[in-house]
Parts: structure tokens; C-alpha cells; sequence
């Protein structure tokens, strides 16, 4: 992925972690388990996170010359995690 593609998905990636809970799905107000509710979510928060991870490592990646990678890429996934905990 080029480096302004890349640049503008980071920018909407950053919307979505400002507010997380704007990308709910009205669907999931209708479960009545509150117990299946939060597997949905933690098991989506770990999705999101994982896939996070895996264009961290490889924009970071020396081998995919991406230049500047801090500025594509500016928190770390541990970071995205805590964000979205």
C-alpha cells in the first residue's frame, strides 16, 4: 500500500479510536445476554487489535521501506489495546 493510502486509513483508524463506541452495531442493543454482548465485543476489540498489530509490524518493517514509519503508524499496538480496553 502506498504511503498516503496508508496515511488515510491511520486517519480514520484515529477517528475510530476517539470514539470507539460510535462503530457499535444497533444489533447488538437487541441481544438480551449481557454475557454474549461483551464476548461479542472482546472478541471484536481482539480482531481489531490483531489486525492493527499485523500493519504495525509491517509498515515498521525495514524490509517494506516505508519511510517514516512512525508517522504512518504512531501508536503501538499495546497502545491500541489500552485504548480500546
Amino acid at each position: 500500500m502506498d504511503s498516503s493510502s496508508l496515511k488515510a486509513a491511520m486517519t480514520q483508524f484515529d477517528r475510530y479510536l476517539s470514539s470507539p463506541d460510535t462503530m457499535v452495531m444497533p444489533q447488538l442493543n437487541f441481544l438480551l445476554s449481557a454475557a454474549i454482548k461483551d464476548q461479542i465485543f472482546n472478541q471484536s476489540t481482539e480482531l481489531v487489535c490483531r489486525a492493527y498489530g499485523e500493519v504495525y509490524t509491517a509498515v515498521t518493517s525495514p524490509a517494506n521501506s516505508y519511510k517514516e514509519p512512525d508517522n504512518l503508524v504512531p501508536r503501538s499496538p499495546q497502545q491500541v489495546q489500552a485504548l480500546l480496553s
